[in-house]
């Protein structure tokens, strides 16, 4: 106690020194690293509602919210943070605190005395609530903001990307954009192939004009303009002009495609000073109407003209720094530029400045270089100062020149890479003329003969292959519905396709043709976890669905199995490609003969399978004059002659002695023979003596060949039988000797061994004897060896038979072996056995 400084009793040095230890337990910065990995791995989020259940609207689902941290993902902080933003709800991050006070604890001191026990725990409390989770929670709650901006990052990045990257109609027509105001009146104004204004805009005042009036209207503006797509927008009001226009198109005798373009950002481009400058002395409705003509030839080369904030991204980037926005758009932007590249005849101020390296005035430097004349090549570019050194070497290999003498300024492969490129041409196809641009050509090249990594190989096999490829998808013409089509009628899993009208969060809405869109949840949208729609399709992307159900109010599609779609080929009678319809060429039609030979009414007998047999003329030539497979000639295969007769072969086979099973004549038993080509090399035949035939119905032959197919199936089981008996008899006297050979063989050799050695100069009694007959010797022969007693039968016959093949005689106790194993095989009785199994084999 001090009363100096204020310390009068022993309770307030009590509190004091607990205050003491509390902040020094918040100051050290290793118990706060322990402490935030507990709360990291075991802390918990929970929510608490700031606002009446019915007012959150969609945030109603996070009112309750009670989650671990680590279990909190990307999408679910942004919903979170955006509910914080409206004021809808609060958060609290908690942890259990019995573990977070004995890791305080343990910090204080790791072995306490009991006595001043609950001094330290009040200390320990002291310093948690009010030095650590305060400065911890704060961190934590920097954390999770940051996973949350990079998720933002992530889904703006991916549907910019989407949305500069949208599938672009590849023909290079004249196109008109419709612009619906908000009475239903359209503004029409149509493009170029190069996306300038062709033509003054029109007005059609719709009001309550019928199908036939407008499509009168459109008849007449359209006549002789060469137009057949149409771009209109995704929004309200378009999107219900949409089924409008195409009945007028259609009534009006016109087969132009009507697609829908996405409309983010258009008022805005429509009012900028860019679209004043290029569309001088156009209304806002014109304006507007060119850019959705516009959007649908290149969605990027017109959406980059707008600000990507303006293109309706989404609300996150609400919730992300406008640093990091800034930042984020200028790179997706020029990533997406620099991924599809362009060529430098057409490229437009905006495009070109928005490629890496290259800035303003060295797009307007560019532009000017080209109104003076066309440029030659890239190296032009450097050598006339248009760009410098460093922006040339970042940016050419995004600058295309389709008319350069040298063939490799229209690829995207940097300068740099020239030689590799003309190294690999030249090693398959002799010059780089005759090999840039031929799928083939690189076949079977391997990448360690050049030495490049992977992934440049793969750039420069791409590149080779296809010069100049546009990335992007094309647009095709889609099969839309009937504006009246009854969903009901169609099958189930039927496969319709569509234009993206709509894409939102939970899924995408479709135009098949009718007056609804349909609509394909995001659990339908891909096999895989799809976090939003937004991240994988555009508006005006074309898809292939499969209906789910047309019961409710709005059709339910799906882009889950649908059966790719196999392109079919017409055979029918007219020729396949236009010079084939000359008569020549390689069509696939079928030809049709000028001329016919008279039918034969006699038989004759056939020599080939080819020939075949019947009645029918053998005449006739594969197709008509001219030598193609169109019609009028060629590989098409002719019709075949008149028949006088049905013929009876198993008539004629009987006739002839041909067995009745004869295989080629069951070919033919059902149906008619096939007519022969006219014109074949016959092999000289003897001549067959003519048969006479009587027509029989097809009734008749089919029950004649009833009645004899019993006949032949009962013969050949019998013969099956038989077979089979044989082979069973065969295997059990197989059996027998085998059985029989080994037990002979086991009781001789057991004989063998139980028998006394008979010396040959003393033999025992009762032993029979018997005389050895001295062989003959030479005096140059040598002596003849001694020969052992054999152990067994087997060794014994083999014995035998060399000593035999050697010498004349053989020993005594060799022949008197002999004769017990002829005794023992005589006295054995025949046994017999079940058959040995069909692998066994002798031994």
């Amino acid at each position: 106690m001090s009363p100096d400084r204020d310390v009068h009793n022993e309770g307030e040095a009590l509190a004091g020194a607990t205050r003491i230890l509390s902040d020094r337990l918040g100051r050290r910065p290793r118990l706060r690293q322990a402490l935030r990995r507990i709360m990291r791995k075991n802390g918990s989020l929970t929510t608490r509602a700031m606002v009446d259940p019915g007012k959150a609207g969609r945030f109603r689902s996070l009112l309750k919210l009670s989650q671990p941290l680590r279990q909190l993902q990307g999408h679910r902080l942004l919903a979170l943070r955006q509910a914080q933003k409206e004021r809808v709800l609060t958060t609290r991050i908690s942890i259990d605190r019995g573990t977070a006070l004995d890791r305080v604890g343990k910090e204080l001191c790791p072995r306490p005395n009991p006595a001043f026990q609950a001094v330290l725990a009040e200390a320990c409390a002291r310093a948690l609530d009010y030095r650590l989770l305060p400065a911890i929670e704060e961190q934590i709650r920097l954390e999770l903001k940051e996973r949350a901006d990079a998720e933002a990052m992530r889904f703006l990045a991916q549907h910019l990307r989407q949305l500069l990257l949208s599938p672009h109609l590849a023909r290079r027509l004249p196109v008109a954009g419709v612009d619906v105001n908000a009475k239903g009146d359209w503004t029409i104004a149509t493009v170029d192939a190069d996306g300038k204004l062709a033509h003054p805009e029109h007005k059609i005042e719709t009001g309550e004009k019928d199908a036939a009036t407008l499509g009168a209207e459109l008849a007449t503006l359209f006549s002789g303009k060469n137009v057949h797509d149409f771009a209109v927008g995704n929004s309200t009001g378009a999107r219900a002009a949409a089924p409008r226009l195409r009945s007028a198109i259609a009534a009006g005798g016109g087969d132009a495609c009507v697609y829908i373009v996405t409309a983010a950002g258009l008022s805005s481009y429509a009012n900028s000073e860019l679209a004043r400058r290029e569309l001088e002395g156009c209304s806002v409705p014109a304006r507007m109407a060119v850019s959705l003509a516009r959007r649908l030839q290149s969605p990027i080369a017109e959406l980059i003209k707008v600000d990507a904030r303006h293109l309706g991204l989404g609300s996150e980037q609400g919730l992300v720094s406008k640093a990091n926005i800034r930042r984020l758009f200028r790179e997706t932007t020029e990533a997406c530029a620099a991924h599809i590249g362009c060529d430098l005849d057409r490229a437009d101020l905006a495009f070109l400045k928005h490629l890496p390296g290259i800035d303003q005035a060295a797009a307007e430097r560019i532009l000017e270089r080209r109104a003076k004349g066309p440029i030659e090549s890239r190296e032009a570019l450097r050598e006339e100062g248009t760009l410098t050194e460093a922006q040339w070497t970042g940016a050419i290999a995004f600058l295309r020149v389709p008319g350069s003498s040298e063939p490799l300024d229209r690829t995207n492969l940097h300068p740099e890479q020239y030689p590799l490129a003309r190294r690999v041409l030249e090693s398959v196809a002799g010059s780089v003329q005759e090999g840039l641009g031929r799928t083939a050509v690189t076949r079977g090249l391997r990448r360690e003969d050049f030495e490049v990594d992977e992934d440049t190989w793969r750039d420069l096999m791409r590149e080779l292959a296809y010069p100049g490829r546009d990335p992007r998808q094309r647009l095709h013409r889609p099969t839309l519905l009937e504006p009246g089509t009854d969903l009901a009628t169609l099958p189930a899993d039927s496969v319709v396709e569509g234009i993206i009208s709509n894409v939102a969060s939970f899924g995408i809405f479709v135009d098949i043709g009718l007056e609804q869109d349909a609509m394909i949840h995001i659990s339908e949208v891909s096999d895989r976890y799809v976090r939003d729609a937004r991240e994988l399709l555009s508006v005006g992307q074309i898809v292939r669905a499969r209906l789910l159900d047309a019961s409710g109010q709005r059709p339910t599609l799906s882009l889950k199995k649908v059966p790719r779609q196999r392109p079919t080929r017409d055979r029918g009678a007219t020729g396949g490609r236009e010079r084939s319809r000359q008569g020549g060429g390689h069509g696939r039609g079928r030809g049709e003969r000028e001329e016919r030979r008279e039918p034969r009414s006699n038989l004759r007998a056939a020599q080939t399978r080819r020939d075949g047999l019947g009645g029918a003329s053998s005449g006739g030539r594969r197709g008509g004059p001219g030598g193609g497979r169109g019609p009028g000639g060629g590989r098409g295969r002719g019709r075949a002659g008149e028949r006088d007769e049905r013929v009876n072969l198993s008539e004629v086979n009987r006739a002839h002695g041909v067995p009745t099973n004869n295989p080629f004549a069951k070919f033919f038993g059902d149906g008619e023979p096939e007519a022969a080509p006219e014109e074949r090399i016959e092999t000289p035949v003897e001549p067959v003596e003519e048969v006479q035939v009587t027509e029989t119905s097809p009734e008749q032959e089919k029950a004649a060949a009833v009645e004899e197919a019993p006949a032949e199936k009962a013969v050949a089981r019998k013969a099956t039988k038989k077979k089979t008996a044989k082979k069973r008899v065969t295997k059990k006297k197989t059996a027998k000797k085998r059985v029989t050979k080994k037990k002979t063989a086991a009781k001789t050799a057991k004989k063998a061994e139980s028998e006394p050695k008979v010396s040959e100069k003393e033999p025992a009694e009762g032993a029979p004897t018997s005389v050895k007959a001295e062989p003959r010797e030479s005096a140059d022969a040598p002596p003849t060896p001694a020969i052992a007693e054999p152990e067994s039968f087997a060794t014994t016959t083999e014995t035998e038979a060399t000593a035999g093949s050697e010498t004349p005689a053989e020993p005594q106790a060799a022949i008197e072996v002999e004769k017990v194993a002829e005794s023992e095989t005589a006295s054995q009785p025949e046994t017999t056995a079940d058959p040995a199994p069909t692998g066994e084999t002798d031994d």
